[in-house]
């Protein structure tokens, strides 16, 4: 699904698997077969209404303590940190 405000294209429909944080973004590399093209990886959720309310992993990791990475909280509680070997959804983009 292609956003032309953002400029970014998107699954149009989101796995429901829970996924490692690393186990997701090896999803997103992954998906070029099925979707084409290049260059998916994990996105930045908050630009996305209607996502199902659950963590999501987030591409950024900067501030991250080592072992965690960051999770969008679809649940209410905004950008939480979570242990990227625990489980959380993905959305890939490019």
């Amino acid at each position: 699904m292609y956003d032309s405000g953002t400029k970014i294209t998107s699954e149009r429909v989101a796995p429901t698997t829970g996924y490692s944080w690393t186990d997701a973004r090896t999803y997103c590399a992954g998906i070029a077969g099925t979707l084409g093209g290049s260059g998916w990886v994990i996105i930045d959720l908050t630009a996305f209404p209607g996502t199902m309310a659950a963590h999501y992993w987030s591409s950024t990791s900067g501030s991250v303590a080592g072992g965690h990475a960051a999770l969008v909280d679809f649940l209410g509680n905004g950008v939480v940190s979570g242990l990227a070997s625990g489980t959380g959804y993905v959305r890939c983009a490019r």
